[in-house]
């Protein structure tokens, strides 16, 4: 399938939100402060729906000021979600839950101040791949969730399959690439971040607008 043959314009691309609110986690604490969101991306009908789905984007905010306010760290919600977020968590706060010394430094010294956006997983349909719409779909999410953050995190890494040695090497190279052509900047490890203040971030939902405009 080449980029001319997606059966649908690209402006006709449509994302639709659902917050997940799992009733019976309300009674932990670490569960108050984080949100998780389900994206689903698809063409729209005569009607505004989905027609069909392209993609689906897994994203959770933790709501770090209201979590230290009541006396949780943060790192308390990402290990009630999944011990690979814990890895984001340790790798940009401090032992007293703020954002470390180390992260405000890296990106120039200016103090950090909002909640955390995590990149948990973005899907895409295997005939839909190739045309660039993963990047896309994850920006455009980002940028409709992000109200509030100071930054977007994720680990690129493969979800499907079971890919060991080299192979998983080059499909974390492309994840990546992907991950890079929207912003995001690789901080410690795999761990990779966009600063939601930064020229980064307004470049790619500038670009994104565009493509879809």
């Amino acid at each position: 399938m080449t980029a001319q043959s997606l059966p649908f314009a690209v402006n006709d691309l449509t994302l639709a939100f659902h917050r997940i609110q799992y009733l019976g986690a309300m009674a932990e604490p670490e569960h108050r402060y984080i949100e998780h969101w389900s994206v689903t991306a698809g063409p729209h009908d005569i009607d505004g729906e989905i027609a069909e789905q392209v993609g689906t984007a897994d994203i959770g905010i933790v709501n770090v000021g209201a979590a230290l306010a009541a006396g949780h760290h943060p790192i308390d919600a990402l290990d009630e979600w999944s011990q690979d977020l814990v890895d984001i968590g340790n790798a940009i706060f401090d032992p007293n839950g703020e954002y470390s010394e180390q992260l405000q430094d890296w990106r120039g010294g200016f103090p950090l101040l909002g909640d955390l956006l995590i990149c948990d997983r973005i899907t895409l349909k295997p005939r839909f791949r190739g045309h660039r719409l993963g990047p896309l779909i994850a920006g455009l999410a980002i940028a409709s969730l992000a109200r509030g953050c100071a930054l977007a995190a994720c680990i690129p890494a493969p979800i499907e399959g079971d890919l060991e040695g080299p192979a998983r090497d080059r499909a974390i190279n492309a994840l990546q690439r992907t991950w890079a052509s929207i912003g995001f900047e690789q901080y410690r490890g795999n761990v990779w971040l966009l600063d939601m203040g930064s020229q980064p971030y307004e470049d790619m939902v500038t670009g994104l607008l565009k493509r879809v405009g």
